[in-house]
């Protein structure tokens, strides 16, 4: 859970970290011999969630955007219409500051 303030108001924001599906997926086919060696997927292993009273947000980091050697970071409103599509950014810095100013 984060806390922060803006002009003395004080926004709570619950951010919460999985392992991505794909990943735990593979790993599943992995170890059941189904495929012979664990690759790294174009999805980044881990699956971030923001929520606050607003809505929530989804982030995740995807290798290799559109076949380049750069990895983006993307975010997708789950709940409360915050966005009208996925929004890819070059950091994940970039990609918070736009989730804290929506949820806020």
């Amino acid at each position: 859970m984060a806390l922060f303030g803006n002009k003395g108001v004080v926004y709570i924001i619950k951010v919460k970290k999985t392992e991505h599906d794909m990943w735990k997926m593979r790993r599943k086919l992995s170890e059941s011999h189904l495929l012979k060696e664990l690759r790294c997927p174009y999805i980044g292993r881990w699956h971030y969630f923001y929520s606050s009273s607003k809505g929530e947000i989804s982030l995740i980091s995807i290798h290799h955007y559109f076949f380049s050697d750069r990895t983006r970071w993307e975010i997708c409103c789950l709940v409360g219409n915050l966005l009208n599509n996925c929004k890819a950014f070059s950091s994940k810095k970039e990609a918070e500051k736009r989730i804290w100013e929506l949820l806020e």
